[in-house]
């Protein structure tokens, strides 16, 4: 069954999430995620999140909308850390409605 190694790596790619650093930007208004940083864990959790909730489903719809737009500031990581919590919550409460996962 696929739905444990799903939640194993929700929790992975969270406890991932909890350890980045946000760095004070310089103009001192706010804080930002590193280049290179913030895109390495946002794309393993769009691919999470598509493969367990498919193309079409809001969670990776709105991901892949705030991705596009994110570039490090806190406020823009954050909203994928958003829609990557709700994911996370959606498969942990059973609320999957991929076919091809619920029957996995």
């Amino acid at each position: 069954m696929m739905r444990p190694i799903f939640a194993k790596r929700f929790t992975e790619l969270k406890v991932q999430w909890e350890q980045i650093k946000f760095m004070p930007d310089m103009s001192g208004s706010g804080t930002h995620v590193p280049s290179g940083v913030w895109q390495q864990w946002a794309t393993s959790a769009q691919n999470l999140i598509l493969a367990v909730f498919g193309e079409a489903s809001p969670h990776y719809v709105n991901f892949v909308d705030a991705f596009k737009e994110c570039h490090g500031y806190d406020y823009e990581v954050n909203v994928l850390k958003g829609i990557f919590l709700s994911a996370k919550e959606d498969l942990e409460g059973g609320y999957v409605f991929n076919v091809d996962l619920a029957i996995m």
